[in-house]
Formats: structure tokens, sequence, C-alpha cells
């Protein structure tokens, strides 16, 4: 079974790129979006039973990394639409 290391968040989050210009990180997070939907709707269905060890979340299939990578897009966009109304943007 392979394993899946997760990472610091708060490591990651100090690192040099991460308080520069969004426009960039956002063309990635959209190329890279549009790559895995095109490789994930060419699989089999069977291949989302698929298993891998994740370091912080134990045993998952393909099916549970791409419902939390959902998941966690959409928080991560409700702290966005959630900080541009407190501050009025």
């Amino acid at each position: 079974m392979p394993t899946i290391q997760g990472y610091d968040e708060v490591a990651w989050a100090k690192m040099a790129d991460a308080n520069g210009p969004i426009g960039g990180s956002l063309l990635i997070v959209q190329s890279i979006h549009a790559r895995w939907a095109q490789c994930l709707r060419s699989q089999p269905a069977a291949v989302f039973a698929n298993q891998a060890h994740h370091t912080e979340n134990g045993v998952m299939t393909l099916d549970d990394f791409v419902a939390t990578y959902a998941w966690h897009g959409r928080h991560h966009l409700a702290h966005i639409t959630t900080l541009r109304r407190a501050r009025g943007w």
C-alpha cells in the first residue's frame, strides 16, 4: 500500500512565497485542478476504491482523498468569502 506523507501547514505558510501576490498561486491551483479532473474522469470506478496510507489520517481510499480535497477547497473558499464580507472588499 502506498504512503501519502502529510505536511506541516504552519511551516508551509511561513515559506518565502506564502505572502507574495496571489495571482500566480491561483493559476497553479486552477491548472492542477484541471489536470486532476481530466485524470480522475478517465479512471474506471473501481480505481476509487484503491487505498493508501496517509501519515496523519490513516488508510484512505482514492474516493476519500478526492472528497477530502473537495471539502478542503470549499473550506478555504469560505474563509476567503467571509474575510471579503468582513473587510468590504
